[in-house]
C-alpha cells in the first residue's frame, strides 16, 4: 500500500468516525427531548390526575360545562351525572350548546377530550390542561393551533363542580 492509499484510508476512517459521532449526537438529542418534552409532562400530569379522580370519584355529581370552538359566546350547560351516566342537562341562559343526556360529557368524557388532543396535536399546536387539585378532574382544556392554522383553537371547561355523594 502506498502513501496515497494510506492517506485515503485515513480520510475515509475520519469520515466514518465523524458520521457515527454525528448520528450518536442526534440520537441523544432526540432521546433527551422526548424524555423532557411537554407531552411527557402532560402525560404524567394526566395519569396522576386520572388516578386521583378514579380514587375519589363521587357516584353522583353535577357541574357547568363550557365548550368553544373558534369564536363563540357564553355556551354553558349544567350537567348532572349519576353512576357514570348523564341523567340531566339544563341549558344555562344565553347558551348556544345543544346538549342532551346522550351528548353531554361526564368527567370521564373530559378526560377523553384531554387524551384525544394530546395524542392528535400537531407539531406547532399547544394543548394546555389544568386539573382540579382535590379530585383530579380536568378543570380546563385549551388547544391553540400552530402558526400555519387559521381561525383555530378550542376550549372546554368545568366549573361549579358539586359532588352529590361519594363511592364507598
Amino acid at each position: 500500500m502506498n502513501a496515497t492509499d494510506r492517506a485515503d484510508l485515513k480520510l475515509l476512517a475520519r469520515g466514518v468516525v465523524s458520521g457515527l459521532s454525528a448520528a450518536i449526537a442526534i440520537i441523544l438529542v432526540i432521546a433527551v427531548r422526548a424524555a423532557l418534552s411537554p407531552s411527557a409532562d402532560a402525560k404524567r400530569a394526566y395519569d396522576e390526575a386520572h388516578a386521583l379522580w378514579e380514587a375519589h370519584e363521587p357516584s353522583a355529581y353535577s357541574f357547568d360545562y363550557h365548550d368553544c370552538g373558534g369564536m363563540c359566546g357564553e355556551c354553558r350547560v349544567h350537567v348532572t351525572v349519576r353512576n357514570d351516566a348523564v341523567v340531566k342537562v339544563t341549558t344555562r341562559p344565553r347558551s348556544c350548546g345543544d346538549y342532551t343526556t346522550a351528548t353531554a360529557p361526564t368527567i370521564d368524557g373530559m378526560f377523553a377530550i384531554a387524551a384525544q388532543h394530546h395524542e392528535t396535536m400537531g407539531i406547532d399546536d399547544v394543548v394546555d390542561v389544568t386539573y382540579d387539585s382535590l379530585l383530579g378532574y380536568p378543570h380546563a382544556i385549551s388547544v391553540i393551533c400552530g402558526f400555519e392554522a387559521s381561525d383555530c383553537g378550542s376550549g372546554w371547561s368545568v366549573s361549579n363542580f358539586e359532588p352529590r355523594d361519594h363511592r364507598s
